[in-house]
This record gives C-alpha cells, sequence and structure tokens, in this order.
C-alpha cells in the first residue's frame, strides 16, 4: 500500500508482480508456476495498473481483498476471491479494448466522410 499511497507506479508494479508471484509459488503447483511464467503476468499486471487510470489505492485494496480470504483458510472463499480478482481484469481490459476499437471506427468512418 505504501507505493499506492506514493503514487509511484513502477514500484507499485513491481510488489504487485511480486505478490502475485509470490500466491502462485505458494500454491505449490509447478504447472501453475510454469503457466503463469509462460502468460507473462507481468505485462497483465502493469496493464492493470494503466487501466485503472494508476489508480493505485484502488489496485492495493483489489489485493486486500486476497489476503483477507488467505487468512480464513477457506478453499472455497480463496478460490471464488481469485476468480473474482482475475475476471475483473478480464472484464476491464475487454472493455477498454472495445471502447478503443469503437473510437478508432468512429475516427476511420469520419475520415472517409471528409470531402
Amino acid at each position: 500500500m505504501r507505493h499506492a499511497q506514493d503514487n509511484d507506479p513502477h514500484e507499485f508494479a513491481k510488489a504487485d508482480f511480486a505478490f502475485h508471484q509470490t500466491i502462485v509459488a505458494a500454491a505449490g503447483n509447478n504447472t501453475l508456476i510454469r503457466l503463469y511464467d509462460m502468460l507473462q503476468f507481468a505485462y497483465w499486471t502493469y496493464a492493470s495498473t494503466i487501466l485503472t487510470g494508476y489508480n493505485l489505492p484502488y489496485q492495493a485494496r483489489r489485493h486486500y481483498k486476497i489476503l483477507d480470504a488467505l487468512n480464513t483458510g477457506n478453499p472455497d472463499l480463496i478460490a471464488k476471491t481469485l476468480q473474482d480478482h482475475i475476471e475483473e481484469l478480464i472484464d476491464r481490459i475487454t472493455t477498454h479494448y472495445s471502447e478503443r476499437q469503437a473510437q478508432s471506427e468512429v475516427n476511420s468512418a469520419a475520415k472517409v466522410e471528409e470531402p
């Protein structure tokens, strides 16, 4: 949370990546670890930060939900919380790029209509 409060996106992204990497390693699943590395989640961590408009306190709060779930020891709650975390990011990325695509199409159409 310190990097979020300091509004330091670079250090926040590094801490965010380390947070995710720690959780993946703690799962002790070699397939998950390889998949995490293969899918380059460092990029997704950075993209998530950008897509929230660098709202770092919001990003940090999202991770406290995960810590709270982990602290319960309830595997169903942990799984649901992690799933929600991932799906929220996917929704944000999908919406962002859909909006960009729509704007690009509007801009292209406007250029065609120009005399």
